[in-house]
């Protein structure tokens, strides 16, 4: 499971971003991987990244986030599901100050 951080802006449809950003990424994850309806029934997770910090610097790419990997996957033992929550903050700071990730839709 992943994060994408998308660096794109939107003019009349979305487009990759022109100008080198700052990104700052601090977010804390609590992921389960279950066949239970209500995720008690934890299945197990190979790889989490509970809390994280990265800062990605002078950037125009997106930035792709390992969450979480699980190789326990048993076909015909149920439907799996991810439960997961996530919290934290993105920011990006461009040439005079810091902006808030906002999701235009």
């Amino acid at each position: 499971m992943y994060l994408d951080v998308k660096l794109e802006w939107y003019g009349g449809g979305w487009r990759n971003a022109g100008e080198p950003r700052n990104i700052f990424v601090n977010i804390g994850s609590q992921i389960k991987f279950s066949t239970s309806s209500n995720g008690n029934n934890n299945i197990g997770i190979n790889y989490t990244s509970t809390n994280g910090k990265q800062t990605y610097y002078c950037t125009r790419s997106n930035k792709r986030i390992l969450l979480a990997r699980s190789n326990n996957y048993l076909p015909g033992t149920g439907t799996y599901k991810w439960y997961v929550n996530l919290t934290g903050n993105i920011k990006q700071e461009l040439s005079g100050g810091y902006y808030s990730w906002i999701d235009y839709r």
